[in-house]
């Protein structure tokens, strides 16, 4: 890898845990309508941040199966009322699950519930079960040309389908754990 890349991939593991530590607090100062160095922190890892990612890392750092995801969403008209950042949201946790990074992914899923953003197709709009809706995602995910090609291994429909159904079958894993939790926590305090 390019030195100039490794800067790139250097920088974004700098954000990502800037916004793992201050995300929640910065949502928290935009509701108050204060401006605080945790917000400031978040802005400036968005903006300055992505920019210099993106300039130095190149091809290499792109976020290349979340953007794919996200236009193959766009395809979908019930998903038209949701910002580009959100539905990139969705991908990053799938691209986390094409990976096979699976502590990276239930992580993932658990801090973007805190911060409100979609960890389920279902909070998109768009209905899991429906076959042909999960066809047409994955069909314009893959369409040539799309950035999921930057990633280091190979998709096809079989592999990213899978990865959609590990990313549901995930959410409801975690919400069944944190119920059965939360349910333990209740009754001990009786």
């Amino acid at each position: 890898m390019p030195l100039p890349a490794a800067i790139g991939l250097e920088i974004a593991r700098m954000i990502h845990d800037s916004l793992f530590e201050k995300a929640e607090s910065a949502l928290e100062s935009l509701r108050w309508r204060e401006l605080t160095t945790d917000f400031i922190d978040v802005l400036d890892a968005i903006l300055v941040g992505g920019a210099a990612v993106g300039g130095f890392g190149e091809r290499f750092t792109r976020i290349a199966a979340a953007h794919a995801i996200h236009n193959g969403l766009s395809a979908l008209a019930e998903t038209a009322v949701h910002l580009h950042g959100t539905k990139v949201a969705y991908g990053i946790i799938v691209q986390k699950a094409l990976e096979g990074n699976e502590i990276e992914l239930r992580r993932l899923i658990v801090k973007f519930r805190s911060l409100g953003l979609p960890t389920s197709l279902g909070e998109l709009g768009v209905d899991a079960n429906d076959l042909a809706k999960i066809r047409t995602v994955v069909e314009t995910t893959l369409k040539p040309g799309e950035s999921i090609e930057l990633l280091p291994f190979p998709v096809d429909e079989r592999r990213l389908t899978e990865a959609i159904a590990a990313v549901e079958t995930g959410n409801r894993e975690i919400s069944l754990f944190r119920g059965r939790f939360e349910l333990s926590l209740d009754s001990s305090s009786l």
